[in-house]
């Protein structure tokens, strides 16, 4: 079974590398990862939120 995660970043490029390195670095077969650009997708805020994400910068 595989475990659930997901990246939460609001599309600067710094969190577009932190995200790109994350993903790549884990193994596919253990970990399902869903990367989410809160830019784009403002309704997963409160998820967001909820995991831990502070509002360093601007969503």
């Amino acid at each position: 079974m595989k475990t659930e995660g997901h990246v939460f970043y609001a599309g600067c490029s710094v969190g577009v590398d932190v995200e790109q390195r994350f993903a790549t670095a884990l193994d596919p077969a253990a970990f399902d990862v869903e990367i989410v650009h809160l830019g784009t997708d403002e309704g997963r805020l409160p998820e967001a939120e909820a995991a831990g994400a502070s509002r360093s910068q601007p969503w």
